[in-house]
């Protein structure tokens, strides 16, 4: 990381990224107007083994060849990570103009010496920030200038967060304070025994201290405002004020609620109830048909149906391509299958899930495709790919 801004207060930058972290650039900059410059295609970013490059006077994304790698390093030009990005992108002059101090001054706190405690809590007050600002996201209209400011604010913050984890990570394994046997996927329980240490305990996806019940209190309930559920209609919704959104499991977004379906629900407001009706306002049973639920919870509940779409798609979609294959078999092979980690659930499916038997020869089919189901994994969000199998 670097100190100051002013050698990097360019039009073009040039990042170095894997594909995982191309795709949650790509979405990002996509999302507040950027397009893919002349002569490329998404998939040629996504797979290139060069860096991205973002042109941000003419918000353009396209990748380094060869021959501008080689200009790009004799000219000292600098080749960021994906955090930098997201640091420069948050407050340089002509990049994302956020205004917020404490992440300006966040972000220096992450390059300086630190101590063990003062890393502790620098990160847990990085951890805890992140989900206030992609909360405040949606009090805006989606893609107005409000909107992109807010949504770079939010990046950043994430950004900053994982930079934070990392080092944080790094001094529990060194303490020897690291749960690796924990089987959470969710890396912030490996961190407990180490965070414990420092005063710290973890619940409902935030980071408290100990000591200072007020903020546990004061950030469930900021979950407890944002989040819900309803069961029974396969709904699940999320408040920011006066204003809701239902998450839309097929677009896989938040979709604003225009019909006003869950600040009805809230209110119990029953239309069945004739005009000027007391009953037409605070129905019980309409009010309980809401659930409140943490932002952990509602995080499962997306990755979990999520999943169960992607498994029913492809089915479908390999239905015709397995058939082939059993005419003409490619290759057998055995232990095959495909992990992955989503919105903090860690996931693994074999061949049986995808509808194939559990012969040698299913196994194959499922190793042949792999690589299309990671792709259709990172567009959904996943991360932690990785597959197993071997020739039989």
């Amino acid at each position: 990381m670097r100190n100051d801004y002013s050698e990097l207060n360019r039009n073009q930058h040039y990042v170095n990224a894997s594909k995982e972290e191309r795709m949650e650039l790509m979405k990002f900059l996509k999302a507040i107007g950027f397009r893919v410059s002349n002569g490329f295609t998404e998939e040629d970013i996504l797979n290139s083994p060069f860096p991205v490059t973002v042109h941000l006077d003419e918000k353009t994304i396209g990748r380094l060849g060869n021959a501008t790698v080689s200009a790009a390093a004799a000219s000292n030009d600098v080749i960021l990570t994906p955090e930098e990005f997201y640091e420069i992108f948050a407050f340089q002059e002509n990049g994302g103009n956020v205004k917020d101090e404490k992440l300006k001054e966040y972000w220096a706190i992450s390059k300086q010496n630190l101590e063990t405690k003062e890393l502790v809590d620098a990160f847990v007050e990085a951890h805890n920030q992140w989900p206030i600002a992609e909360d405040e996201v949606y009090d805006y209209e989606e893609y107005s200038d409000e909107w992109k400011s807010a949504y770079a604010r939010e990046q950043s913050w994430y950004a900053l967060r994982k930079r934070f984890e990392k080092m944080v990570t790094q001094q529990a394994k060194d303490a020897g304070l690291y749960d690796e046997a924990s089987v959470s996927s969710d890396p912030d329980v490996k961190l407990i025994p180490f965070m414990d240490q420092y005063g710290y305990e973890y619940g409902g996806g935030w980071w408290f201290c100990k000591e200072k019940k007020e903020t546990k209190e004061k950030h469930m309930e900021f979950n407890r405002l944002n989040y819900y559920e309803d069961h029974d209609r396969g709904v699940l919704a999320k408040g920011s004020g006066l204003h809701y959104w239902i998450y839309d499991f097929v677009k896989r977004e938040w979709v604003f609620d225009t019909k006003n379906r869950i600040s009805d629900a809230i209110m119990g407001y029953d239309p069945s109830e004739p005009e000027g009706s007391p009953y037409g306002i605070g129905n019980t049973s309409i009010m309980d048909e809401l659930k409140p639920i943490d932002y952990g919870t509602a995080m499962e509940i997306i990755s979990d149906i999520t999943v169960h779409m992607l498994l029913e798609d492809w089915k479908e979609k390999y239905r015709d391509a397995k058939a082939e294959w059993d005419k003409k078999p490619g290759w057998p092979a055995k232990l095959v299958n495909t992990s992955f980690c989503l919105y903090g659930t860690r996931y693994t499916i074999y061949p049986e899930d995808l509808g194939l038997g559990s012969e040698p020869f299913d196994e194959g089919f499922m190793m042949s495709i792999q690589k299309d189901l990671e792709n259709d994994l990172l567009e959904a969000g996943a991360s932690e790919i990785s597959h197993s199998g071997e020739m039989d």
